[in-house]
C-alpha cells in the first residue's frame, strides 16, 4: 500500500530493522528485567519494526524524539494526527463522487462555498442566469472549472455536497501535510480519494506505534527510578 514517504535517510533501513541509535539503545532497556514495561517496550519496538518500508521515517522519529533532535517540530506534527479521522470521514461522505481539483484552489474556502451552495440547492433553490445570481451561486461560479464532479461543474445539491466533502478531505490532508514536510515525510496529494486516505491511514498507524515506543521507554525508565534499592549484604 502506498504510504508517506521519508525523502531524507536520517535512519538506515535495512530489510525491516530499523538501526537508529535510539531503537538500538531501546532494544538494551527491553529486557526481562525490566518485567511487564520490558515486555511492552519489546512489542512497541518490534511495530516500528514491523511497519511497511515506506514507513521508515517512524524510526527517524523515534530517535529525533528520544535524543531531542528537531523534538518540537516532532510533536506538533504527531499532534496533527488527530485530524486523519475527521479527513476520512469527508472522504466517506464523498462516496463515489469522481472530483478533481485545480492547484489553484483554496480547499477551506472553496468547502464553505459549496457548502453553502448545496444548503441553497437543497432548500428548493435554483440556479439563475444573468447578473441576479444568488449569493451561494455567485460564490461556486468565481470558482467555475476549478472543481468539478464527475466530469462536470456541480449543478445538484449532491455533487455540490461531494465536492465540499472532498474539498474538506483536502484540506485536512494539506494541514497534516504541511505538518510533517518539514521533517522530510511527504503525503502525495492529489485528487485519487481512497488512496490518499489509505496513505493517511497508515501515517496515523505509525504515528501511533512511535507513541506507544515512547511512553513504553518512559514506564521502564520511571520503573527503574522508582524501584527500591536492594539492601546491601553485610561482611
Amino acid at each position: 500500500m502506498a504510504m508517506a514517504t521519508r525523502t531524507d535517510q536520517a535512519t538506515t533501513v535495512v530489510g525491516t530493522e530499523a538501526a537508529g541509535p535510539a531503537y538500538l539503545q531501546l532494544r538494551a532497556l527491553a529486557t526481562p528485567a525490566a518485567g511487564a514495561n520490558g515486555h511492552r517496550l519489546r512489542k512497541a519496538l518490534d511495530a516500528v519494526q514491523d511497519l511497511p518500508d515506506a514507513s521508515s521515517w517512524a524510526a527517524s522519529a523515534v530517535d529525533e524524539l528520544v535524543f531531542g533532535t528537531h523534538q518540537q517540530q516532532w510533536r506538533r506534527a504527531m499532534s496533527q494526527l488527530a485530524l486523519v479521522d475527521h479527513a476520512v470521514r469527508y472522504a466517506g461522505r464523498a462516496g463515489s463522487a469522481d472530483v478533481r481539483v485545480a492547484r489553484v484552489v483554496d480547499f477551506c474556502a472553496a468547502a464553505a462555498s459549496f457548502e453553502r451552495f448545496a444548503g441553497y440547492l437543497g432548500e428548493g433553490g435554483e440556479r439563475r442566469r444573468g447578473p441576479f445570481k444568488p449569493a451561494e451561486q455567485a460564490a461556486v461560479d468565481r470558482i467555475g472549472g476549478a472543481v468539478l464532479v464527475d466530469g462536470s461543474r456541480p449543478r445538484t445539491a449532491a455533487a455540490a455536497s461531494a465536492a465540499a466533502d472532498h474539498l474538506r478531505f483536502l484540506g485536512y490532508a494539506a494541514q497534516i501535510d504541511a505538518a510533517f514536510r518539514p521533517l522530510g515525510v511527504t503525503l502525495q496529494i492529489g485528487d485519487d480519494r481512497a488512496a490518499l486516505a489509505a496513505r493517511l491511514t497508515d501515517l496515523q498507524d505509525a504515528g501511533a506505534a512511535v507513541v506507544e515506543v515512547l511512553a513504553a521507554r518512559a514506564a521502564v525508565l520511571e520503573n527503574r527510578t522508582s524501584s527500591p534499592v536492594p539492601p546491601q549484604r553485610s561482611e
